[in-house]
């Protein structure tokens, strides 16, 4: 698949995906357990939607724009993630946008672990540089759904089966995975 994750970053499906993934983040927080997420599909990990990728499509106007524009965010999902982009743009300038991998490191402990995939050799390269100072961030340049089969849960997860759990819950094709890492019940 050829996908440039700066051509969209920020897009009203970006909104979505990363609303969902600080709320998950924080469900999982609520408990001491170390959590692991893998990104299947990383991109560089963060974007500056005044570049020109970005203003070629301006997909970011009618996603993150138009909620950055709004007076305030009545849901506490929506203002936590709010709160995650002004962070990014506090370290990294006034129109950075934050991609999953920024946002798993920003919401996750110390304790916790992220593997962040990515295909591309140039992305990847942009990824590792973003992240080269983080011990709790290991960046792969590999297929993310290859790597759902080398970065399952196994033993160390709750359910203890591994991919097979993840396949039952997800579909093979899905990208998803994260998770506690205790010996229970897998939870997504």
């Amino acid at each position: 698949m050829n996908y440039r994750h700066a051509f969209h970053a920020g897009n009203h499906a970006d909104v979505l995906k990363h609303v969902v993934l600080l709320a998950v983040c924080d469900a999982l927080l609520r408990k001491p357990a170390p959590c692991f997420a893998l990104d299947t599909h990383a991109g560089r990990g963060l974007y500056a939607l005044d570049a020109d990728p970005a203003q070629r499509t301006g997909e970011a106007d009618a996603g993150v724009g138009k909620l950055l524009a709004m007076p305030a965010a009545g849901d506490p999902c929506i203002a936590r993630y709010l709160d995650a982009i002004r962070a990014c743009r506090a370290a990294h300038g006034e129109h950075a946008y934050p991609g999953s991998p920024w946002l798993l490191a920003h919401a996750l402990r110390a304790q916790d672990r992220i593997a962040c995939c990515e295909l591309q050799p140039d992305e990847a390269a942009i990824l590792k540089a973003n992240f080269r100072g983080d011990p709790r961030v290991a960046v792969h340049q590999r297929d993310g759904y290859a790597a759902i089969g080398v970065h399952h849960v196994g033993r160390s997860c709750r359910g203890g089966s591994g991919h097979a759990e993840i396949s039952r819950r997800c579909g093979d094709g899905l990208a998803c995975g994260l998770y506690e890492t205790r010996k229970s019940e897998a939870r997504f």
